[in-house]
């Protein structure tokens, strides 16, 4: 059961993580256009900067729940490595939950800015000030990957809590440590 989960959320981020593959592909031809044709041209793209930077705020936040799927975020486990096995988990779990927490504020946080910057844009306002992106899909994005990283972060503090007395899961987890 736990295999199968892990498959499925590893599935989930793979897919969510072509956004910051397709994001930071676009903030490369962006930037390598408008450089050039500043160079060549002596003229850049129109509001560049605000197409890098709305860019990124989406590609950047797609990157972690994959990034946590595959093990990539730092953990400080020098303390707890030498602790019992029960209360290493039990630490490392609870402080799993504070993580997690955190995602999902940060998600809901998101998700009232979107819909404020969309009543912004409802108003006239909203939207970068050379072009006139709006802000709120961008949001968006961030609601829906932050969300998906709290779920992912979930699922390892509930395994954090089945290695206190399951010596396979703490094998699995303890070698993503080093």
């Amino acid at each position: 059961m736990i295999k199968k989960i892990d498959k499925i959320l590893h599935a989930l981020t793979a897919c969510v993580s072509i956004i910051t593959h397709i994001s930071f592909l676009t903030i490369m031809v962006v930037i390598c256009i408008d450089v050039l044709l500043r160079k060549v041209a002596n003229t850049g793209i129109m509001g560049a900067y605000e197409i890098v930077q709305m860019v990124l705020s989406a590609g950047v936040f797609a990157g972690f729940a994959y990034c946590q799927s595959e093990h990539g975020h730092v953990h400080v486990t020098l303390l707890i490595s030498h602790f019992p096995q029960k209360v290493r988990f039990l630490v490392f779990g609870l402080l799993s939950i504070l993580s997690t927490a955190a995602a999902f504020y940060l998600s809901h946080a998101a998700m009232l800015a979107m819909k404020d910057q969309y009543a912004k844009l409802l108003k006239g306002a909203g939207a970068t000030g050379v072009v006139g992106i709006p802000y709120w899909p961008f949001y968006l994005v961030e609601v829906i990957c932050m969300f998906i990283f709290g779920v992912v972060l979930a699922w390892d503090t509930i395994k954090n809590f089945i290695a206190m007395g399951n010596r396979e899961v703490a094998e699995e987890i303890q070698a993503t440590w080093s």
